[in-house]
């Protein structure tokens, strides 16, 4: 088993991640991400690499993915 999968082990709601953004472009914004969630939001980002061809190997890299993983 990998990290990934062993970060992403749990599925229940609590949480995993909180992200905080300060008001520069507006008001300030705090997320709270569960497990559950976080989990669901690496299955579709995962999809849509495989969707446009990545494949286990390959090094991807983003700039500011978290502003594409919206709810």
């Amino acid at each position: 088993m990998n990290y990934a999968e062993n970060l992403l082990a749990r599925q229940d709601d609590g949480i995993a991640v909180t992200s905080a953004r300060e008001g520069a472009y507006g008001p300030s914004e705090v997320e709270h991400v569960t497990w559950r969630d976080l989990r669901r939001r690496v299955g579709a980002i995962a999809a849509s690499l495989r969707a446009v061809g990545v494949t286990p190997g390959d090094r991807v890299a983003g700039e500011r993915a978290s502003l594409s993983i919206r709810n």
